[in-house]
């Protein structure tokens, strides 16, 4: 795996030939690359009716490196849209195996000893989430029992940091692996409110809301903003797709 270098082409299994760029990743052979890491594989590699031989390969690519590379060639393919949103990195080598399994099923072959690693092991362990019992009340509008939202998160594959909730009702959870959704206390509570049942939450309930002021920098924005507008001038925002020559 490596980047690519000046000038590199790749034709990907569309059969489209894709003018690569440095800032992107490849898998490669010995001489040329044969997949747009993340993305697609080249046609040259493509599997068919006489191939004999077949490498199994499990990565984890950063989600904004295919997100970028996916846009900027203008291919989109199952494979880009699971790592712009993450994959459970845990779950890799399972996947391999289970890869193997269903080939040896379906197809027959030689499964061969032996696995080669490459890069860093991922981090099972997610950081800690602190749940507080008071704040379904804020946000909800409704009282949740501690013991509840402890069945209910628990069923979903959290696991506590301690034995017993605070004497407050405070408590913190470690998000499985396959939930990368879950980072903060509104997750939590998502959770909760999904199992429990948005059926219990009255329809008016009166939720406390706070008005928020706006800081020096809106403020001052919004001062150029009307002196401009009072000079004349017109304020235009871009969509993203305009060149940069606009």
């Amino acid at each position: 795996m490596r980047r690519p270098k000046a000038g590199e082409k790749i034709q990907a299994i569309d059969h489209n030939e894709y003018a690569l760029t440095p800032d992107m990743c490849v898998i490669c052979d010995t001489e040329r690359p044969v997949a747009v890491a993340g993305v697609m594989g080249g046609a040259a590699t493509e599997i068919s009716s006489t191939t004999k031989s077949v490498l199994i390969e499990v990565a984890e690519f950063s989600s904004m490196s295919i997100r970028a590379t996916a846009r900027k060639l203008n291919l989109h393919s199952p494979s880009s849209y699971r790592f712009e949103r993450g994959i459970d990195s845990s779950q890799m080598d399972w996947a391999s195996r289970r890869c193997c399994e269903l080939i040896q099923q379906v197809a027959g072959g030689e499964l061969l000893e032996g696995s080669i690693w490459a890069g860093e092991t991922p981090v099972a362990q997610r950081p800690a989430v602190t749940l507080r019992s008071n704040q379904f009340r804020r946000i909800l509008g409704i009282d949740v029992p501690t013991g509840e939202s402890h069945r209910i998160l628990t069923a979903l594959g959290l696991k506590p940091t301690g034995d017993q909730a605070d004497a407050d009702g405070t408590r913190q959870y470690l998000p499985p692996s396959w939930r990368r959704d879950i980072s903060r206390e509104a997750d939590l509570i998502e959770e909760v409110a999904r199992i429990h049942g948005y059926d219990k939450i009255p329809e008016d309930v009166l939720v406390p809301l706070s008005l928020s002021q706006k800081t020096l920098t809106e403020r001052v924005l919004d001062r150029i903003r009307d002196t401009l507008t009072a000079a004349g001038f017109f304020e235009t925002i871009t969509l993203s797709f305009v060149s940069g020559e606009l």
